[in-house]
């Protein structure tokens, strides 16, 4: 009866490991298909002229996020951050992700 009873137990545990819910990965490259990298390690990609910066971290929650949203459909230059885990962020009319991180070159070259 016990040794039935650790059969059964030992059944269960295996089952229940076998098909547990594993977390899945995507690489950049597929948050945006036909994206341009821009930055590897930042994870910054231009598609259609809009910049989309998702980090380097959960990915398929980015992606998920960029088509509920419908964000692949701003028109126009913009800036769309999506780094942090409970905000988007939309910057209209941005030129550009280089010139926003580095200004004083940006300033440099306007005078």
């Amino acid at each position: 009866m016990i040794a039935i009873a650790i059969i059964i137990t030992t059944a269960l545990i295996l089952i229940v490991y076998l098909t547990k819910h594993r977390e899945s990965y995507i690489t950049l490259e597929e948050v945006i298909p036909g994206a341009r990298i821009i930055s590897q390690e930042e994870g910054v990609l231009e598609y259609k002229g809009v910049q989309y910066i998702v980090g380097t971290h959960d990915l398929k929650k980015r992606k998920y996020l960029i088509e509920r949203l419908n964000l692949l459909d701003l028109k126009g230059q913009s800036i769309v951050d999506l780094r942090f885990d409970t905000q988007v962020i939309v910057k209209r009319g941005a030129t550009s992700m280089k010139e926003k991180l580095n200004p004083e070159k940006t300033q440099s070259r306007r005078r």
